[in-house]
């Protein structure tokens, strides 16, 4: 009767303890989600809205799917003083929480960048500029950001980007490519325009160089920028990658629709794609504009 006694005793005690120790996970969970939630509404606040962006493109969208509710991809774009824009993607080295670090920062030193060049439309020199500073370079003392960036330079911190400028009246762009294409579909042709083939700081390489395209838009001329996180999806019948030949096959299927109706298709198209066993590898970002 004693031994019966202690075993309750002692399953009781078990049962106190883990009904506390999930007491206290449930505590901590609960907190860490408020907090990402926090930080997700930060970090809005600070990148560019896509309201305003929209106002200058009305047939526009902008798919951007975290990996982890926080990421490192943004879009970011500038209105120039001379009445044009410039616009892009933006693909910071990390994602969850480091990544969302990274954005910021990044999206701090494109306008201090942009500012300190006189509102350049000069894309290739806010890349290489920026590329320097990350990169510790040996440069003039008064390069901006340096400061501000000094503790970052052995966190291999850097980004990939495709940026546009584009003017308004005679509907020409510039684009310049850290590692990312920009696809220009025509009467239903695609015209790939591949990016430089390096990332803005990452690696330590003396004598980068963004060169820049410069190309005669038309009417109906449909615009894509995007981050790799779509095309590495993991999913599909032999759990292999989207890549990018199935991406332009889409794109281009998706071409006689609106926007918003390409927003939606891609989103489902990638979701199906990764269905409920694959995880999300990465954040996913995806930028179309019909001229």
């Amino acid at each position: 009767m004693v031994i019966a006694l202690s075993i309750r005793e002692v399953e009781k005690r078990k049962n106190k303890e883990l009904q506390s120790a999930y007491d206290t996970i449930s505590y901590q969970t609960k907190e860490l989600i408020e907090s990402f939630k926090s930080a997700k509404k930060i970090q809005s606040a600070i990148l560019p809205t896509e309201s305003e962006f929209k106002a200058h493109f009305p047939d526009s969208f902008i798919l951007n799917i975290p990996k982890d509710n926080l990421g490192g991809d943004f879009f970011w774009y500038r209105n120039l003083p001379d009445g044009n824009i410039i616009f892009g993607v933006i693909d910071c080295t990390g994602h969850g929480v480091p990544g969302a670090l990274m954005s910021v920062l990044v999206n701090y030193q494109l306008n201090q960048t942009h500012r300190a060049l006189g509102y350049t439309n000069e894309i290739g020199n806010i890349f290489s500029l920026i590329d320097k500073v990350l990169c510790d370079y040996d440069t003039d003392a008064d390069l901006p950001l340096s400061s501000f960036t000094s503790d970052i330079r052995d966190l291999n911190s850097g980004f990939d980007a495709a940026l546009c400028y584009y003017n308004f009246s005679t509907k020409k762009i510039k684009f310049c490519g850290a590692k990312r294409p920009l696809y220009l579909y025509r009467n239903g042709v695609l015209q790939e325009f591949q990016g430089n083939r390096n990332s803005v700081g990452l690696f330590s390489i003396a004598g980068k160089v963004f060169k820049e395209t410069e190309i005669q838009l038309q009417k109906n001329d449909q615009l894509f920028l995007f981050s790799d996180g779509y095309s590495d999806q993991i999913g599909g019948p032999r759990k292999k990658r989207y890549m990018s030949k199935r991406l332009k096959e889409t794109l281009q299927e998706l071409l006689p629709i609106s926007s918003k109706k390409q927003h939606i298709k891609l989103s489902e198209t990638i979701q199906a794609w990764k269905g409920v066993e694959e995880e999300q590898l990465d954040d996913i970002l995806v930028l179309g504009i019909k001229i």
